[in-house]
């Protein structure tokens, strides 16, 4: 009888520690268990990001069916797991066109995308201008900043400059009624 109630408990206390590992279990899912598996969803697409990956390695890594996890999926972010997927690419791109001077086909690479073709009329669907419009764009952008900042920093040092002189000019009337006291 002992042995019998050992083993009721340590199944009920094991299922208990591996019910989150194993969401296909028939129970309900909850809001918490919808976002996580969103958000390791994302973790898995960011973390793959230069590889071409497929729903179905997206639903084998979570555990859920596709039908679940696509449905979910949309629910919580508002896009399908491939739009999202194509809007990380992107997002990843915008980042490395503006921090290096790849070339858009080591930049698909990079992305996990083979075709330039594809990769240009997924960037300008999902940000609006092509490829090399956005670089050059984002080129002017920092060009425009620096120079407003080198304008900015040479006012600065105009207006310390002036600051000194005046202070120095200052001083050097003071000294001087010190040197010459007034007659009256």
């Amino acid at each position: 009888n002992m042995r019998y109630v050992s083993s009721l408990l340590h199944y009920y206390l094991g299922s208990m520690c591996f019910q989150p590992c194993f969401p296909n279990d028939n129970t309900k899912p909850n809001r918490v268990d919808q976002e996580m598996m969103t958000k390791e969803a994302i973790l898995y697409m960011q973390a793959n990001i230069e590889r071409k990956i497929t729903l179905d390695e997206i639903v084998n890594y979570l555990g859920y069916s596709k039908s679940h996890f696509t449905s979910t999926f949309k629910s919580e972010t508002g896009y399908t797991p491939f739009t999202y997927l194509g809007k990380i690419k992107i997002e990843r791109a915008c980042e490395l066109m503006e921090n290096t001077n790849m070339k858009l086909n080591q930049l698909c690479h990079k992305v996990g995308i083979d075709d330039s073709y594809y990769f240009s009329r997924l960037f300008k669907n999902i940000i609006g201008l092509s490829p090399r419009d956005y670089r050059n764009l984002k080129r002017r952008i920092k060009k425009a900043h620096r120079d407003q900042t080198d304008a900015i920093m040479q006012e600065a040092y105009r207006l310390r400059d002036q600051e000194k002189s005046s202070s120095s000019i200052a001083e050097f009337l003071k000294e001087a009624e010190g040197n010459n006291p007034k007659q009256s």
